[in-house]
């Protein structure tokens, strides 16, 4: 056996997040808390999360992964640009006119879009 001191640290989980980690474990064939110093140790990847919503998502067909990255980094800062010009310009002029009405009229149709894109995509 080792000369080194051995620490046991103790860590907080409900009865659920208990037996999780113990299917994990004999999954694997090791003992839980073989399991645990393990994937902490980072020599077991970790499992698939536990919950669903921190699993990674799955898009449904028809929406692919590009569209999704296109709408998070492209047009929902542009809509964020419009409003900020359209909030600017009637700060100053304290007036909105048909060109601004029909801008925002442009962004409602893009969030509509864009939502509708983004609910296709989560199911």
């Amino acid at each position: 056996m080792s000369d080194q001191k051995r620490y046991t640290p103790s860590i907080s989980m409900d009865a659920t997040e208990r037996q999780w980690l113990k299917t994990q474990a004999e999954k694997e064939g090791i003992s839980y808390t073989r399991y645990i110093r393990m994937v902490a140790l980072g020599q077991l990847p970790q499992a698939e999360p536990m919950y669903q919503q921190d699993r990674p998502l799955e898009l449904n067909k028809g929406v692919t992964a590009n569209q999704l990255k296109r709408l998070l980094t492209h047009d929902l800062p542009k809509i964020g640009n419009n409003l900020n010009q359209l909030t600017r310009h009637v700060n100053e002029t304290r007036q909105i006119g048909p060109r601004q009405t029909e801008e925002i009229a442009k962004i409602r149709e893009d969030m509509d879009r864009i939502t509708g894109l983004i609910f296709k995509a989560l199911g």
